[in-house]
């Protein structure tokens, strides 16, 4: 196998594991009991209210009011689950693909006279 398929097929594998990695996340949401999930819901509207008195100025901060009644990991993983999936592989491809040049550029012997610090040349 050519060293150029080696590193296609680490590209597989590393966007492969990126996949997978938000799948599970999807499914450990997906997977809550009615329970988990109106208790997640619950403590979702206990922030908002929180942020709410803040968005008040009865808070440190000032915060704008939050508009969504569902947690934000649920309506991520739900509603935006293909975006994220695509934006996840083309960034870890960009990342590997650099990772790839750099270590290639690193490993290549190439002849190259080493730079002789010994000599004074200041002629």
């Amino acid at each position: 196998m050519s060293p150029r398929a080696l590193w296609f097929v680490g590209l597989c594998v590393i966007v492969f594991l990126s996949y997978f990695s938000i799948d599970q996340a999807r499914k450990k949401v997906q997977s809550q009991t009615e329970e988990e999930t109106v208790q997640r819901i619950k403590d979702w509207d206990k922030w908002r209210a929180e942020a709410q008195a803040q968005a008040d100025g009865k808070g440190p901060v000032k915060r704008r009011p939050v508009k969504s009644t569902v947690p934000p990991d649920m309506t991520l993983l739900d509603k935006h689950f293909t975006m994220i999936v695509v934006v996840t592989s083309v960034f870890c491809g960009l990342l590997y693909t650099v990772m790839t040049f750099l270590i290639r550029g690193a490993i290549k012997q190439k002849d190259v006279e080493p730079l002789d610090f010994q000599t004074n040349n200041t002629e």
